[in-house]
């Protein structure tokens, strides 16, 4: 019996979700690489760093879904999901965190 996760098209929806992944990876990655390369001293420094972590580890979680389901690989599949998951909840905390600072 074909499913949607072994039929023969998931190529095409992986694909996407695989790209669409990548391209998340790479906007995260600029914002935390121009995070990291402000001077010590400006306000919002730390919060853009982690913003961008928390884009590029969501990118990557996708295309590690994207990549698991175009492998047949269960298991890659639910841990892109849990990181993605886990991950997403530590980084929100800590931009919650950063905010209630800057306010102060």
């Amino acid at each position: 019996m074909e499913t949607i996760w072994n039929s023969e098209w998931r190529y095409v929806p992986a694909a996407v979700i695989v790209a669409a992944g990548a391209l998340l990876a790479l906007k995260g990655t600029r914002f935390e690489w121009r995070g990291l390369h402000l001077p010590m001293e400006t306000v919002g420094k730390n919060l853009l760093t982690v913003r961008g972590m928390r884009m590029m580890l969501g990118g990557l979680s996708l295309a590690a879904i994207g990549a698991g389901w175009v492998l047949q690989w269960p298991a890659m599949v639910a841990a892109g999901v849990v990181i993605g998951i886990e991950e997403t909840i530590e980084t929100s905390i800590v931009v919650w965190a950063l905010r209630q600072e800057a306010a102060a």
